[in-house]
């Protein structure tokens, strides 16, 4: 019974490039550099999202990358 489960379970996926997408919700104490050009191609760009508000002490840095090895998808 757990197999027939699962097998219908993974026919109801829906193929991550077909997933609608959800705009991302910035709060106002984030600042935005969006697409800044870092490569040859004018496809290579990124953002970066820093607060606003100074800080006297180390932040920790995130460096997300979406996965679609600069091939398939966009970072939004």
């Amino acid at each position: 019974m757990a197999a027939a489960m699962a097998a219908s379970l993974g026919q109801a996926q829906v193929p991550i490039d077909r997933r609608p997408t959800v705009p991302a919700v910035i709060p106002d104490s984030v600042s935005v550099e969006p697409n800044i050009h870092y490569g040859q191609y004018k496809e290579t760009v990124l953002d970066i999202l820093q607060p606003k508000a100074p800080s006297k002490e180390n932040r920790p840095g995130v460096i997300l990358i979406h996965g679609g090895g600069w091939v398939n998808g966009t970072k939004e």
